[in-house]
């Protein structure tokens, strides 16, 4: 079993990301790699990212059956179809592959600050880190959100999947209050 693991993980670095007092004006330290590990039993691949840890290029799922899909990368972004996925697009995708998509993202706001959030690393409040799992049927992002001040505050789980014989697409979003309730 030792033998097995060792091939099927990847160790992440002690902590390689820039202290947050880096100077804005230095030359950024090179991204270490993402890397990750399956899971021999389901076949989940899981890591951690975020805009100090990208990945080489958008890691996508794909969450398909054969009359509908999705597709769902590590930054939370992804896209829909009907039927053919190039001539059927429910939403607006492109076919870059050295680019992430920007069809369909998930925000969340707090109502009463008006601060957002955009779900997954991308966008607003993109400086936490991710835990992403890719697999087979579906994707899942978990994530910390913090407040104006820097403090955690909202622990997120957000899951994708497509129904495997109907036209339907999923997102379960899991909220979890962890900071101060003023």
């Amino acid at each position: 079993l030792a033998e097995r693991d060792a091939r099927n993980t990847a160790t992440l670095a002690d902590d390689p990301w820039p202290a947050a007092d880096a100077s804005p004006w230095s030359a950024p330290p090179p991204a270490p790699p993402t890397t990750g590990r399956f899971d021999p039993e389901d076949g989940r691949f899981s890591f951690e990212t975020g805009l100090a840890r990208p990945t080489p290029r958008p890691w996508v799922n794909v969450l398909a059956n054969p009359e509908f899909g999705a597709l769902v990368s590590e930054s939370g972004a992804g896209c829909t179809w009907a039927g053919n996925s190039r001539l059927h697009q429910l939403s607006a995708w492109g076919n870059d592959p050295l680019a992430d998509m920007d069809g369909e993202s998930f925000h969340l706001q707090d109502l009463r600050t008006a601060q957002t959030w955009t779900l997954g690393h991308a966008g607003a409040g993109a400086m936490q880190r991710c835990r992403v799992e890719h697999g087979p049927g579906s994707s899942r992002i978990e994530q910390i959100l913090e407040n104006g001040d820097g403090r955690a505050c909202v622990e997120v789980a957000t899951t994708w999947c497509v129904a495997s014989s109907s036209a339907i697409k999923r997102v379960r979003i899991a909220l979890r209050n962890i900071g101060p309730r003023d």
